[in-house]
């Protein structure tokens, strides 16, 4: 019984000692990263009713895919 105590006590005190020790870097490389060719657009005063359009050049510059997994939500804000 003491040997199966001392045995577990030397176990906890090695994995406690060697997890301190330790300081291993973990490094996250590469990412999808969007790119448009306009931030902004101001398309003046525009009558309700009136159709307006926009067209944006969207490219993934980053080093990995890009995918979606359901429709892009796109917030049309007013007055900025």
């Amino acid at each position: 019984m003491l040997g199966g105590v001392l045995l577990l006590g030397l176990t906890a005190f090695l994995f406690w000692r060697g997890g301190a020790a330790s300081s291993a870097q973990i490094e996250v490389s590469g990412a999808p990263r969007l790119k448009a060719d306009k931030e902004k657009v101001d398309l003046g005063a525009v009558q309700l009713g009136q159709t307006v359009q926009v067209s944006f050049k969207i490219a993934n510059v980053g080093d990995k895919p890009l995918r979606f997994t359901e429709d892009p939500y796109v917030e049309v804000v007013e007055g900025c």
